[in-house]
Formats: C-alpha cells, sequence, structure tokens
C-alpha cells in the first residue's frame, strides 16, 4: 500500500488492512474544590509544622530498656548519654521504636484494607459508593491528604498505593544509619500515624459499601457484650482479627438455611465490632486480650 500525503479529508473505504487503536478516554476532572498545596505529602512535606507542634509540645521519653537490639552491631548500650554503633544516642533510638510500632499498626490496617478491597472488587464488582443522606463529606480524609474525590470503591486503589509506598519509604528509614535526629523520627512517627487513619478510612468505607451496614444511623441496634452473653447451649462460631469478609459469608450461609436463632456468632477485636454491624444478632466477647481467656474456657 502507498502512502501519499495530502491534505484533506479520508475516505474509510477506500482505505485495507488498517488498524485503528483508540485509546482510554480521560474524563474531565471535577473541580470540587481548590487542590492544596500538599496532594499525598511524602515524609518531609508536613515536617515543617510538626517541628513547630514538637518545639511546643517538647517528646518526653521513659525508656523500658536501656539497650538497642535492632542491628547485627549490637546489643548497644545507651545509658549514661553514650551512643551506639550507628550513632544514635537514647532519644534518638526511642523515638525509631515509637515510629515502628506505628508502622506496625499502619501496615496492619492498609494490608487488611488492601486485602478486603482487592477480594470485594472480585465478588461484588466496583460499586458506586453511598453513604446516605445523613453524610455530607464521604470520606474526609481521602479528600483532605490525597485530593481524591472517591465515586466508586476503585477510586480508592491510588489512596492504597500511595500508603504503601509512604509505609516502605519510613520503613527504610529505620534501617541502621539511615537517621539520627529523635525530632526527625517524630515527625515520621506522626507521618504514620496520619496514613494509618487514612488507610482505616478505607478499609471502613469499603465494607460499609459492599455489606450495607449502617450509615450515620441513629437507631442502630445495641449488641450484646462480654463472656456472659454468650448462649452455651448452641454451637458456637468465634471470629478473631481484623477481616469482616469471612463473617459475613457465614451469616448469609446461616440466613439463607435459616440458622441463625440455632447457632451463636460472637467475635473477638475489630471483626466483632463489624459482624455486629452486619447482623444484629452476633454478639461481642470482647477485646483481643481476652482471647485466649475464652479460648481456654471451651465454650467456642
Amino acid at each position: 500500500m502507498t502512502k501519499t500525503e495530502k491534505k484533506g479529508n479520508i475516505e474509510i473505504e477506500a482505505l485495507k488492512d488498517v488498524i485503528v487503536n483508540i485509546g482510554g478516554i480521560e474524563e474531565e476532572e471535577e473541580e470540587w474544590e481548590p487542590m492544596g498545596p500538599t496532594p499525598m505529602p511524602g515524609m518531609a512535606d508536613l515536617r515543617d509544622w510538626d517541628y513547630k507542634l514538637m518545639n511546643r509540645y517538647k517528646p518526653f521519653y521513659a525508656p523500658y530498656c536501656e539497650m538497642c537490639c535492632f542491628c547485627t552491631f549490637g546489643k548497644c548500650d545507651l545509658t549514661g548519654g553514650k551512643k551506639g554503633a550507628c550513632g544514635l544516642n537514647m532519644e534518638a533510638q526511642q523515638a525509631r521504636f515509637v515510629t515502628v510500632a506505628c508502622l506496625i499498626g499502619c501496615s496492619a490496617h492498609t494490608a487488611h484494607g488492601r486485602h478486603m478491597l482487592n477480594e470485594i472488587l472480585h465478588i461484588y464488582g466496583d460499586r458506586e459508593i453511598d453513604m446516605g443522606t445523613s453524610i455530607d463529606i464521604e470520606a474526609p480524609l481521602t479528600r483532605l491528604i490525597t485530593g481524591i474525590k472517591p465515586k466508586r470503591l476503585s477510586d480508592f486503589i491510588p489512596v492504597l498505593d500511595y500508603v504503601e509506598e509512604q509505609i516502605a519509604q519510613v520503613m527504610d528509614s529505620i534501617h541502621t544509619g539511615q537517621e539520627g535526629s529523635n525530632i526527625d523520627y517524630e515527625s515520621k512517627a506522626f507521618h504514620v500515624g496520619m496514613l494509618d487513619s487514612l488507610g482505616k478510612e478505607v478499609a471502613d468505607i469499603v465494607q460499609i459499601v459492599a455489606f450495607d451496614m449502617p450509615k450515620g444511623d441513629p437507631d442502630a441496634p445495641l449488641v450484646e457484650i462480654g463472656m456472659g452473653c454468650i448462649d452455651e447451649t448452641k454451637p458456637m462460631l468465634l471470629v478473631i482479627g481484623h477481616n469482616v469478609v469471612p463473617s459475613v459469608s457465614v451469616i448469609d450461609y446461616m440466613r439463607e438455611r435459616d440458622l441463625e436463632d440455632k447457632i451463636e456468632v460472637a467475635g473477638i477485636c475489630c471483626t466483632a465490632l463489624d459482624t455486629t454491624r452486619y447482623s444484629d444478632k452476633a454478639k461481642i466477647v470482647g477485646s483481643i486480650g481476652r482471647q485466649l481467656r475464652f479460648v481456654r474456657s471451651g465454650v467456642a
């Protein structure tokens, strides 16, 4: 086929063996609010503000351990103003430990949100976010921190991508020899705390939308709590942890077979609370600290 360059219209009938490939269609962005100065902030973007807070409210450390055992250079004794092999003093090590603790919680909640979002998109599809008439701003932290106004569940994918990237970057700073200032670590702990709240918001909105949990309902049913509320004459299922998806599957199975009044479903930790938001017949055993005591009781 010969190529001839000419100006004017092209007759489609005259073209042979031509494949036309149209890429993705870009939607026009809705200007719902002016974009702030730091959408999806990194570790250093809000550090000046963190420093202002810590200049006014000085960190106070009461270490429960005076040794640093984080790396193979140690154990390092940090008492009496001494420094470890990497140069960290007691204050910096305690601040680093706080940052690690914040990362543990943030990672747990964000991983839970990611797992649940993937499962729900696979099982239920990409649902529209509708938080009802009682809630004006559906995702305040997502809007504030990332500049994204989510309309469907898939809109949370870039939000979780951002949180996961930040977790990896802050975790990198924990490595031996990366940071030397306790104030820097305290700032990172603030940053991770913000990310943790964002990850939890995503996870909660995903399950509210997927499982039609109460949305700002002042008349949500009260539920029973404590080991004493369990009917020991019935078979019992105990759910423990974060993820409510298996609990929902269990309750759906029981409803389909009219077993809700014949089997007890109770929970420990976050799953307990979320299960009662899906079924008013579910019960709360207590916090994660009661797990071993209840399991050893033989009721479950």
